[in-house]
């Protein structure tokens, strides 16, 4: 069986990953196989022999011929032998789970960063598109182009269309549930929705209540 390094310095190697833990576990159950059979075969020599199953009492034995004897403990011993095999089975399962789950931690966050990667190369596009379209669109010829009297067009309509652009992408991109369930424009109003209700409580809270007396006069409380 693959053992794992030492565990004193917290290492897993190398059962650091699940295809060295299946390799593990596929030879535990070899070993409880090639087990039980020996188990079953002991089982059939004992009743051959006619002797019972429990431990030998050393005092019992009176000669050095009785083979039923060394039959028995060796019956108790592969039994013993057996359960170990078992709970190794058992721990070998349980650390595919944390490793199992180790890898899935580890893919979740590459995915994580490939996706931060990806939305700096949106947002880089965001930047760099408005631009390239305002200057097709006028093609850069005089008077728009460097030096021309109307060069200023260029910025002063690539700049709030870029605006445009970025706005449209916040907002289309709010519409994406946490969950991954899709895009939906009830996301957005509910989006919205709550971060007006959060700005009004925030505006109560810090406005004193005010209520008038019988003469007209004003009485703030809180």
């Amino acid at each position: 069986m693959r053992g794992p390094s030492d565990p004193s310095k917290g290492e897993l190697s190398p059962l650091a990953n699940l295809s060295a833990v299946e390799a593990n576990w596929v030879d535990v159950q070899f070993i409880e196989r090639r087990l039980d059979k020996a188990r079953i075969e002991l089982e059939e020599i004992l009743l051959q022999i006619a002797a019972p199953r429990d431990l030998p009492d050393p005092g019992a034995i009176t000669s050095w011929k009785d083979v039923s004897a060394d039959f028995r403990l060796l019956y108790h011993h592969l039994l013993y032998l057996q359960q170990s095999a078992e709970r190794i089975n058992a721990s070998i399962t349980g650390l595919a789970s944390i490793v199992g789950n180790r890898q899935a931690f580890r893919e979740q966050q590459l995915s994580l960063h490939a996706a931060e990667k990806s939305r700096g190369l949106t947002f880089i596009g965001l930047v760099f598109i408005p631009l390239a379209f305002v200057s097709s669109l006028f093609s850069m010829s005089d008077p728009y182009g460097p030096g021309g009297d109307l060069f200023w067009l260029y910025f002063a309509i690539s700049i709030p269309v870029g605006f445009v652009v970025m706005a449209a992408y916040y907002i289309f991109d709010l519409g994406f549930r946490a969950d991954g369930s899709g895009w939906s424009f009830a996301r957005i109003s509910e989006v919205w929705g709550g971060a007006i209700r959060r700005r009004r409580q925030g505006t109560r809270r810090n406005t004193p209540l005010a209520r008038l007396d019988k003469g007209g006069h004003g009485i703030h409380i809180g």
